[in-house]
């Protein structure tokens, strides 16, 4: 006895529905990271340093602390004074782990040494080894 071949149908559709949806929410997932990393960046004039090394990009596991030109700290666009910095800096290191905790330091230029002094001692006594201090790139000078 002789089974009759079927024939299948060749080519496919393609749906691409889900396809735009995925794309569409990782458009929207990147643009509220790129929003949420700016939240943590005030507007300063930042020190020159003519050498420095560029440290890899961290969003995890990194407290920044922006210094303004009046010597006010702030922590995520809070100020705050040195004893509160002090317990953000301490509750960040129990937190997160002292090992994993990077601070950046944003200080403007024309900041008083003490309030830079006070952040570098909050980070000293919750342990913190890893802190950094951004500058931009001084233009070379003949």
């Amino acid at each position: 006895m002789k089974l009759a071949k079927r024939q299948r149908p060749f080519g496919t559709d393609i749906n691409i529905a889900p396809l735009i949806d995925v794309v569409f929410l990782l458009i929207i997932f990147f643009m509220t990271v790129s929003q949420m990393t700016k939240l943590d960046v005030e507007e300063v004039t930042l020190p020159e340093a003519r050498k420095g090394k560029q440290p890899p990009e961290l969003a995890v596991g990194r407290l920044v602390v922006n210094l303004r030109t009046d010597g006010t700290i702030v922590v995520g666009r809070t100020p705050c004074t040195p004893e509160r910095l002090r317990a953000i800096v301490a509750r960040e290191a129990r937190t997160r782990g002292d090992a994993e905790l990077t601070v950046l330091v944003r200080g403007d230029r024309d900041a008083p040494w003490n309030p830079a002094a006070a952040i570098l001692r909050a980070c000293a006594q919750a342990r913190i080894h890893r802190v950094r201090v951004a500058v931009i790139d001084a233009p070379d000078a003949p």
